[in-house]
């Protein structure tokens, strides 16, 4: 807010003047250092208060996702020919209606070109699922929102919400929580606050799944709902979103949310993805029991690539060409060495978030894509610890 900022103003200021002097007395009366840093901290604690104050004023606080390149190129261009010679008659009026014009799409509007295929990326949220689904056009879908089950990091916030807000995103169209379990819906909380939301998907299984984590209080009372079970079918921009698991009957909640997880198989021309949430083995056997064809060029490991998941007969079903692993790192024993030596030995490639940042895999309806924030290549052979 402008207000907030005129009031920051004088205090950067008087950090930067007091920071010099700080230096200065430090380096020549090094014990009177403490004393000198007293009016210094006084003025960055006054800083940080006032920055979260403007985090508590959503009705005057605007976030604008990053936008274009050519809409900031405009602006900066016309706001230069503003200060030019006058050229021609009218010149005035144009260059101030170009610059009017280029900072009210740089406010209010700022243009992503329509996707002409489907891109879906695994963000880098450490331990944990935040998967971001890009249909063709300009619909999206938000997957879990990763989060942390204790600590004050607020992963949806410093880290999912810019995510959307640098692929110039305003409205998420779905959101999706495969299960209650912090490391998948906590970081659900900031993007509920700082996106509009077109609906809401979460597992038929899960009972009063969104308030457990305070994720209803965020929602909109009058936000469009599905719970979802096996055999929901929904077709967004020409990709099939199929419904795996859980069971429709299965209204009791599990003692385990991971195992009533929202599994969804996108099915884009003749490239399919599986996001299989944290199910267990068990889950994995009703999967192949119940259903019929499960195969994916793209599989997200389940559960984060726990000994508990990844069966063999589902691997073999799912037969995928290239496994993102969603982990922390440093998370010991995730992902298992035999879960990974399953995978390297039916000729899968690896992409991990722990080791290769976020992932972000892309389709035609034929051929598939993938690009990474940490230029590594894949794992093909081997273990990584």
């Amino acid at each position: 807010p402008l207000l907030l900022n005129a009031a920051a103003l004088p205090l950067v200021a008087g950090i930067m003047v007091g920071g010099y002097a700080y230096l200065s007395v430090a380096g020549v009366l090094p014990n009177l250092a403490g004393t000198a840093a007293v009016p210094l901290r006084f003025l960055l604690q006054a800083l940080l208060a006032l920055a979260r104050l403007g985090g508590r004023m959503p009705l005057v606080t605007y976030r604008i996702p990053t936008p274009s390149l050519t809409v900031c190129a405009a602006y900066v261009l016309f706001l230069l020919a503003w200060r030019l010679p006058r050229f021609f008659k009218g010149q005035a009026m144009v260059t101030a209606s170009g610059f009017v014009l280029s900072l009210a799409l740089l406010i209010f509007h700022p243009i992503s070109p329509a996707r002409s295929g489907l891109s879906v990326s695994f963000i880098d949220v450490g331990h944990g699922d935040a998967i971001l689904v890009e249909l063709p056009g300009r619909e999206t879908m938000l997957v879990d929102g990763g989060g942390q089950r204790e600590g004050t990091f607020d992963i949806g916030e410093r880290v999912v919400s810019p995510f959307l807000w640098n692929r110039g995103i305003k409205h998420v169209d779905t959101m999706v929580l495969t299960h209650p379990h912090p490391d998948h819906a906590r970081g659900l909380q900031a993007v509920a606050r700082n996106f509009s939301v077109g609906e809401f998907w979460e597992s038929a299984a899960q009972l009063a799944a969104t308030s457990t984590l305070g994720l209803s209080a965020e929602l909109p009372e009058d936000l469009s709902r599905g719970r979802l079970s096996r055999g929901h079918r929904f077709e967004k921009a020409g990709v099939r979103i199929e419904v795996l698991h859980p069971e429709a009957n299965d209204t009791n909640s599990s003692s385990d949310a991971n195992r009533d997880s929202l599994v969804l198989r996108l099915v884009y021309g003749r490239t399919a993805l599986l996001l299989t949430g944290d199910i267990l083995a068990g889950s994995e056997r009703e999967i192949l029991e119940e259903c019929g064809e499960i195969r994916a060029v793209v599989l997200k490991s389940p559960h984060h690539g726990s000994r508990t998941s990844s069966s063999r007969a589902f691997l073999d079903a799912v037969s995928p060409q290239i496994v993102v692993i969603s982990c922390g790192r440093q998370r010991q024993g995730l992902p298992a060495h035999e879960v990974l030596g399953r995978y390297l030995r039916m000729g899968a490639v690896i992409y991990r978030t722990d080791i290769h940042g976020a992932i972000t895999v892309t389709s035609d309806g034929m051929a598939v894509s993938v690009r990474t924030a940490v230029p590594i290549p894949p794992i093909r052979t081997g273990y990584v610890p």
